[in-house]
Parts: C-alpha cells; structure tokens; sequence
C-alpha cells in the first residue's frame, strides 16, 4: 500500500478507481484507508457488486443521462 499511497500523493490524485476485490485482495477496504490518509483523495470508484458507501461505476455508468449504456437499453 506504500507504493500506492506515494503515486497517489505525488501525481495529486483527487479520485481512485478499483475493483471491489481481485484474488481475494479487498481493495475496497485498502481505499478507504488511503482516503482516510490522503485528504486530496476526493473519489473512491468501485467496479463490482456488492460495495456501500462508495460510488459503483456500473451503476453509474447505466444511470447517467449520457451513458451510451443507458441509451441502448432505453
């Protein structure tokens, strides 16, 4: 998370976009901790199912008026 956390800070990142989870790593839980450390750290956006209190891409994709998504399935 070290590395992760000095990209984060050096680049002056505002959002961080990651899958709920991959071969069992929760990265969820590991975004929020570098929210918590890094207060430029604005937006966590998660990818997958299943995650309160942090913003679904797929279900923000699908709901946006733009979202080619949406269109095709309107």
């Amino acid at each position: 998370m070290g590395e992760l956390d000095y990209i984060l800070r050096f680049s002056g990142s505002r959002a961080f976009i990651c899958p709920a989870s991959f071969k069992g790593f929760d990265y969820v839980a590991m975004a929020r901790l570098l929210r918590d450390a890094i207060p430029e750290l604005e937006h966590v956006v998660v990818s997958g199912a299943g995650v309160d209190g942090e913003w679904n891409l797929e279900r923000g994709i699908a709901e946006s008026p733009r979202s080619p998504l949406r269109t095709a399935c309107a």
